[in-house]
This record gives structure tokens, sequence and C-alpha cells, in this order.
């Protein structure tokens, strides 16, 4: 038996999608984690460690991007698989550049994640959430806290709210496990960054509905994991 058959595990991305899906793309999510095609995780490890190089730098400079599109870009293949991850990450780099993002970012400093605790337990559903970025500031003397997480899907699109609910529970993650006592975890500063579709999803300042929905979901995908083979 498979481990992830063994412990009900999703990402926090796959949760948030899980919350506004079809019953039948529910399953699929879940047969697909019980199921992993494992070189699916690595594929965008160029592309990301980029988009991170991005936002530390003191200003938001898009040459460090500019400079890996280039790389990859001259990178030979002797396969079709590494020239498809080739192409795919050098178009999920070219999507973020065209990301409008929010200029008052700037203002904040961002971090690599390095804690080795990675995911909280809802209603005995592991969620892998392991931020890319932390972000650190202060507003009013208060340091505060928040995070990015990347989203690499071009077939897992966020409908409806479904990025909020992911955005939710990255805050959930962030105020349970990493803010110290001294911090305040600012909603509106947990993103989940779609790159693909070119859109940041923030968790909102009234968090009651869309944590509930996060829960929820969580509790779902327990109640009909062992049913789906």
């Amino acid at each position: 038996m498979e481990e992830s058959d063994k412990i009900p595990y999703l990402s926090l991305n796959m949760v948030g999608e899980y919350s506004e899906a079809t019953k039948a793309r529910k399953r699929s999510i879940i047969r697909n984690q019980k199921k992993p095609k494992k070189f699916i995780y690595a594929r965008y490890s160029s592309a990301k460690s980029a988009i991170k190089n991005f936002f530390a730098q003191d200003e938001f400079e898009p040459l460090c991007v500019k400079a890996k599109i280039n790389e990859l870009a001259k990178k030979v293949c002797s396969t079709e698989f590494q020239a498809n991850n080739r192409n795919c990450q050098i178009q999920a780099l070219e999507s973020f550049l065209t990301t409008n993002l929010d200029s008052s970012l700037q203002k904040f400093t961002f971090e690599r994640f390095r804690s080795k605790l990675k995911s909280i337990s809802i209603n005995g559903l592991t969620i892998g959430i392991s931020p890319d970025l932390v972000i650190c500031g202060e507003i009013n003397g208060q340091k505060i806290v928040g995070a990015i997480k990347l989203h690499f899907s071009k077939s897992g699109v966020f409908k409806g709210s479904a990025g909020r609910v992911a955005a939710t529970g990255l805050y959930r993650f962030m105020n349970d496990i990493v803010a110290t006592e001294s911090e305040v975890v600012i909603p509106s500063l947990c993103i989940v960054l779609d790159v693909f579709e070119q859109k940041t999803y923030q968790a909102p300042e009234n968090l009651d509905f869309y944590m509930k929905k996060f829960i929820n979901a969580c509790a779902e995908i327990m109640d009909i994991w062992d049913n789906v083979a």
C-alpha cells in the first residue's frame, strides 16, 4: 500500500480546488493523490525558484525572471518530457511577468520559508501548506506576517471562491504555526498566486465564512477518502 493510501493528505491548493469542484472532479482529486504521478511535483522547480528570487529583490525587478527564461530557452533537451517540462516552465514565467501585483507589497520583506513544520491537520486530514515565501513587515509599530503560496496548474483552475478558500487555509497555517506572540497575521497578506491564471487570491478580512468552507471541505474529503479507489 502506498503511503498516500495510508495517510489522508492533500496540498493546500488541492483543498481549495476541491471546495468548488464537481462531484466527479472531487473524486479525481483524491484518486490522483492516492496514486500520484511522481514526476509532476518537481516540474516547476526552476520557475518557482526564479519567482522566489523576484520577490527577494529590494524592488520587484523582473530581470532575474527574464534571465531564467533565457536560460531555459537555451537548454538542450534529449527527451520529449524534458522539452515539455522546459516549455511549461517558460510559459509559467512569461505568465508571471504579466501578473498585476499589488505595488504596496514592495514595502514588505520576503523570505523563503524554511520551517520543518509544513502542514496542519483538520478533521484528520493532513494539509500540506509549505508556503513559498513568508512576508514580514511592520505597520504602526506592530510586527506583521503573511505568506505567498504559488499555484502551478493548467488544469486545476480555481473556480468560484476556491482561491480564497486556499488563501484562508494559508492564513490558518500562518496564524497557528508560524507567527510568534509578537506578530500579527494579516489576512490580505496571505496570498495564493495562480501563476498561469495571472491572479492573486487573498484571505478575506472576514474569515469566518471561508474558514468554514475550508474546514467543511476537509471533513468531506475524510468522509469519502476510503471509498475512492
